[in-house]
């Protein structure tokens, strides 16, 4: 699935209007201190364009890689006003990669678990915050067939896993002492190497590399 970049942009538009516009309805705890769920929907543009490389002999330059959309959930614990710990999963949808050539010519599918450390500002009802991680990330990627007869490149699915680190910012909004909004922004550093042997590329791609934009809701219990 292909997400307009401007279309998302108007949502996370809207999303920061609410911010500016939602004022806590009483007095409240945004200490957050204990257990805490939250839920967003991201949205990933990918930084290894140049990685992938010639298919079938073709340059770099006419390769494409998509963007993409998904979601994260995660459980966490803020033990002090100023620090959280936190296990996430993020999924994202198919990422394409295509050529001007033979279109789209593999499927691209990467999830993450990592646990996170949360540094806040503890500024009130409003709380920037910065984020490092390290993980797992796994991944599936399917070549397509293309072509026909004795000249045919049959399809081929491979899967893997490798080291996976987040670091990013982000800002919690308290509309309550239990219910928060939140906006991230994480590049998320992979990596696993896709062998050619494996995958039927033409050369071995890695660094892949995305930046995560996400926005949702937590909920402290």
């Amino acid at each position: 699935m292909r997400i307009s970049f401007n279309s998302f942009r108007a949502r996370i538009a809207g999303f920061l209007l609410l911010l500016a516009m939602a004022t806590p309805t009483q007095a409240a705890d945004f200490s957050d201190r204990g257990v805490y769920l939250g839920v967003t929907g991201v949205y990933s543009a990918s930084l290894f364009q140049e990685e992938v490389l010639s298919y079938g002999g073709l340059p770099a330059n006419v390769a494409n890689v998509s963007d993409s959309a998904g979601v994260s959930a995660r459980l966490g614990y803020r033990a002090m006003s100023w620090i959280a710990l936190e296990i996430q999963y993020e999924w994202l949808d198919t990422v394409n990669f295509s050529n001007a050539a033979q279109g789209k010519f593999a499927e691209y599918n990467p999830q993450t678990v990592t646990a996170n450390v949360k540094l806040f500002l503890p500024s009130g009802a409003l709380q920037p915050y910065l984020l490092a991680g390290a993980g797992i990330g796994f991944w599936e990627l399917d070549t397509l067939a293309l072509g026909s007869g004795l000249g045919a490149v049959p399809g081929k699915h491979s899967s893997g896993k490798g080291f996976t680190g987040r670091a990013g910012l982000g800002l919690n909004f308290h509309l309550s002492d239990h219910l928060a909004l939140n906006a991230e922004a994480v590049a998320v550093l992979n990596t696993t190497t896709l062998d050619p042997t494996e995958t039927q590329l033409d050369q071995t791609l890695g660094n892949l590399y995305y930046f995560s934009f996400g926005a949702g809701l937590s909920y402290r219990f």
